[in-house]
C-alpha cells in the first residue's frame, strides 16, 4: 500500500521527469545523427581512354597502359600546383584522395543482372555455365572505361567543389594531354 500512496504523491513528478529525460535524449541523438556522423564526400569522373590499344592493355608506342598513372604523384602535383590547391590542404593529403578504378555503370548493371540470375536456386549447373559464358561473352564486348575517383580527405574539406571538379578534369587532361 506504500507504493499506491507515492505514486498518489510523486507520480505527477516522475511522469514529468520520464518525459522530459526523453526529450533530453531525443535531442542529443538528432544533434548526433545530424552533426556528429562522419561524412565522406566522394567526386567521380568516368573515363574511356580512346587511344590505339588501349582495350589491350597498351598503346600503339608498345608501352603497357596502367590506371594507377592516371593518379601518379607527378601528376597530381602538377594539378596540385596549377590549381593552388596549398590554400586548403596538403599536397599529401590531396594525393591520398586519388584512385581510379575501372569500372561503369554497364558493367555495374551486368553485374546485378547476372548475379541475380546466378542466384536462382532453380538453375541447373549447365545452365550456370551458359550463363556464366554470356555474361563473359558481354562482358568481353563494353567498352574500357575506367572511373577517377576523388574521396575528399577531413584535411581538404575546405576545397570548394568547383576546384574539385576543375581539378579532376586537369588530372585528366594533365595525365593524356
Amino acid at each position: 500500500m506504500d507504493v499506491i500512496r507515492l505514486l498518489k504523491a510523486y507520480g505527477h513528478r516522475a511522469l514529468m521527469l520520464a518525459v522530459v529525460t526523453t526529450l533530453v535524449v531525443g535531442v542529443v541523438a538528432a544533434v548526433y545523427f545530424l552533426w556528429g556522423q562522419p561524412v565522406c564526400r566522394a567526386s567521380v569522373l568516368e573515363f574511356r581512354p580512346t587511344f590505339d590499344g588501349a582495350d589491350k592493355g597498351g598503346c600503339s608506342s608498345g608501352l603497357l597502359f596502367s590506371s594507377a598513372d592516371v593518379a601518379a604523384a607527378p601528376v597530381l602535383d602538377l594539378v596540385y600546383d596549377q590549381n593552388l590547391i596549398a590554400e586548403y590542404c596538403s599536397r599529401e593529403a590531396f594525393r591520398g584522395g586519388f584512385f581510379v578504378e575501372q569500372r561503369s555503370d554497364a558493367s555495374a548493371f551486368l553485374d546485378a543482372e547476372y548475379q541475380a540470375r546466378l542466384s536462382d536456386a532453380g538453375i541447373t549447373p549447365v545452365e550456370r555455365q551458359r550463363l556464366q559464358l554470356e555474361d563473359q561473352a558481354k562482358r568481353a564486348a563494353l567498352p574500357v572505361q575506367f572511373r577517377l575517383v576523388f574521396v575528399k580527405p577531413r584535411a581538404c574539406a575546405a576545397i570548394p567543389q568547383v576546384v574539385v571538379a576543375k581539378s579532376m578534369t586537369a588530372v585528366l587532361t594533365t595525365w593524356a594531354p
